[in-house]
């Protein structure tokens, strides 16, 4: 077999290296896509700004945040889903009364779901999910040279479709825990003994029934409507080649939509109702049942964040959301009136919003539910 000797390799290697210092001359300077109108960043010594720019991610500006951080949202509500999860199993290991080992199982059960989803979530905003063929999806390190403009147009369906993964994964984790959160309220709240309250109307397997009902109606809403949005936008144009507004949705779709999600809503509603007839007013309580029946209500409170968010969610991509290719293209004209967004980008804020707010509620309901449970059969 033919083999080069070691002059004739470092010869090779020599003009190789020559040739790539020739390319890296050649390739313009790149504008960060991080303060890319200032001559310095707003904080040079930060952890970010000292990587090599060449290292960072690509486009932040569809993701909302640099990727390490968003990460982290993501990972802070798992670590502590794995913490209140871990302390309702052992507890429901080591108890010897049948219903504090039957809540702390319960709530350690639906830790676990959440923190395999949560994973997974993690997984894809860290852009590590390396897995056939979803690794298209990821936003991978910045290796050419491109403006801003170009990064938004090549990234931005990427991360639609990693919002969609991601609500998938929510409604998968919410099919599952919603109906085991709810059994362990519903079993909590049968043992606060209130005679002024004036009883349930749902029982627990009905109550447990329209959790599931509340994750189909959404799924419709949020997946198979696309929330009632238009359209693509950019295989629109005009004669002149100009790019035209979305379609809007069809208005069976947008009904369809809606109605929906009033269906969703009304099937949530009632089965917090439903607790509040059986544990009634907090304050007619003492000692434990006044504590078992103030963390019901406390749940149920936050749990309306849920539907608040999905509304807040509406009402940003109907009204306030605009295309990401006029936000930060080069097209003065579209940047002084962008269009409205279309059906498949999402908004970064809006997304990293969504992260920290259901981050936080299942971190408070799940995890809050599970450390109560457990210190409730330590006492």
């Amino acid at each position: 077999m033919f083999k080069l000797s070691g002059e004739a390799l470092h010869a090779v290697r020599g003009a190789l290296a020559a040739r790539e210092r020739e390319r890296r001359a050649a390739v313009p300077h790149r504008q960060p896509l991080i303060g890319a109108t200032d001559p310095e960043p707003w904080f040079p010594y930060s952890a970010v700004e000292v990587v090599d720019p060449e290292r960072r991610f690509a486009a932040p500006e569809v993701t909302g945040l640099p990727t390490p951080f968003r990460g982290s949202i993501v990972r802070l509500a798992l670590f502590k889903l794995i913490g209140s999860g871990v302390l309702a199993a052992l507890t429901a290991a080591g108890s010897s009364e049948p219903f504090s080992r039957k809540s702390c199982a319960l709530a350690a059960a639906v830790n676990t779901v959440a923190i395999a989803h949560y994973y997974i979530i993690w997984q894809v905003r860290l852009q590590s999910f390396t897995n056939k063929p979803f690794f298209s999806w990821m936003i991978g390190i910045r290796d050419k040279a491109r403006d801003v403009s170009a990064e938004v147009v090549e990234n931005f369906p990427k991360a639609y479709i990693q919002e969609v993964a991601v609500d998938s994964l929510r409604h998968s984790d919410w099919a599952v825990t919603l109906v085991l959160l709810y059994l362990d309220l519903h079993a909590l709240a049968e043992r606060v003994p209130n005679p002024k309250a004036s009883g349930p109307f749902l029982s627990s397997a009905w109550g447990a029934i329209f959790q599931v009902l509340i994750i189909v109606f959404g799924s419709i809403t949020r997946f198979l409507c696309n929330n009632g949005r238009p359209g693509k936008g950019r295989d629109r144009t005009d004669q002149a080649g100009n790019l035209l507004l979305p379609k809007p949705a069809d208005g069976c779709v947008q009904f369809a939509a809606f109605l929906s999600f009033v269906a969703a809503t009304a099937f949530f509603v009632l089965p917090l109702v439903n607790l509040v007839h059986m544990v009634g007013n907090p304050w007619d309580l003492e000692s434990k049942p006044y504590e078992d029946a103030m963390i019901i209500w406390l749940i149920m409170f936050l749990q309306t964040g849920y539907p608040v968010i999905s509304v807040i969610e509406w009402v940003v991509l109907t009204f306030v959301a605009k295309d990401l290719r006029d936000v930060y293209g080069t097209d003065e004209s579209a940047a002084k009136a962008p269009r409205p967004m279309p059906g498949d980008q999402y908004p970064p804020l809006l997304s990293l919003f969504k992260d920290l707010g259901y981050g936080s509620l299942d971190t408070l309901t799940k995890g809050g539910l599970a450390v109560y449970v457990a210190f409730r059969a330590a006492r």
